[in-house]
């Protein structure tokens, strides 16, 4: 499953950019932080293709040119929608530790079968 998901979420990942094209801002910053969060919270994804794809979308987004117009709401400029990218994966990734801390590990924190496989019984922890 290593092997298959990074390129199953490139597949995916790039669905998800044609789809977003033309929406406006706001919608494709909140896809794009709902999108990132689903794949950070799975085990076999790997962070470069969620920032990549942020930065791809966000910054495209605000940027203008002889093929493409700005999308409904968005600041006119591509540094400032590369910003706004960096701002997203950031806000992004720091959410993920967050839930898979409070959400994941804490409910299994309570599972004793759980904390007898980590160990968390014998002294040397």
């Amino acid at each position: 499953s290593y092997v298959l998901f990074p390129k199953l979420l490139n597949v995916f990942l790039a669905w998800l950019s044609d789809l977003l094209g033309n929406l406006h801002f706001l919608v494709i910053l909140v896809c794009t932080l709902f999108a990132g969060l689903s794949c950070f919270l799975l085990p076999p994804v790997p962070g470069v293709p969620v920032y990549l794809f942020g930065g791809f979308v966000i910054s495209a987004a605000c940027h203008k040119t002889a093929t493409r117009d700005l999308a409904p709401g968005a600041p006119d400029g591509f540094w400032i929608g590369a910003v706004i990218a960096i701002a997203i994966g950031f806000l992004l990734k720091l959410l993920a530790c967050a839930m898979q801390q409070k959400v994941i590990g804490e409910g299994l924190g309570k599972s004793l079968t759980v904390r007898q496989q980590v160990g968390v019984h014998k002294p040397f922890f």
